[in-house]
């Protein structure tokens, strides 16, 4: 195996294996039961997505881009605010870098994810609204072996709340 197919594994394994979708409640529910569910389908609904978005088997090297579409469900039994706020932890500087771009597709809109913590979007779903947020991180060109080695950490975080104003 050459060793950028090595190291463009080793990085999908390091940065795409922590991408998580984490659920919040909203503060003072009591409800023992979610009131955000997730998918990586559209079918089959879970709390949250602890399986890599994108799979070690895909390995990334430069001038590839690889993107995966998941879904949240409001299931709070009415209308509610959806939250979506990212964390990015580019301790590698790999976006830093400009030669690799990682971004966001919410209600239509493609948002390009810096380091830090980002608020996305916060849209209005009425109960049982299904949204898709669609994940596209690609690896330009003109990236080299060095890039490989580097490390990234994306969460998405989502939240419901009742008040447009309500967890900002």
């Amino acid at each position: 195996m050459k060793p950028s197919a090595v190291a463009g594994l080793l990085l999908t394994v390091v940065v795409l294996a922590t991408m998580l979708v984490t659920p919040t409640a909203t503060a003072g529910t009591g409800s023992t039961w979610s009131r955000i569910m997730v998918s990586r389908d559209g079918k089959t609904w879970s709390t949250d997505i602890v399986q890599p978005l994108i799979s070690k088997h895909h390995p990334f090297v430069p001038g590839r881009e690889q993107s995966r579409t998941f879904y949240v469900r409001n299931q709070s039994g009415q209308k509610a605010y959806l939250k979506v706020v990212v964390k990015v932890t580019d301790q590698g500087r790999m976006i830093s870098s400009k030669h690799f771009a990682l971004s966001l597709l919410v209600d239509g809109v493609w948002h390009t994810m810096a380091g830090g913590r980002q608020r996305v979007a916060k849209l209005l779903t009425r109960s049982g609204d299904v949204v898709p947020l669609r994940i596209k991180a690609r690896m330009r060109p003109n990236a080299g072996n060095k890039l490989m080695d580097r490390r990234l950490v994306m969460k998405v975080h989502l939240r419901l709340t009742h008040s447009y104003k309500t967890g900002r």
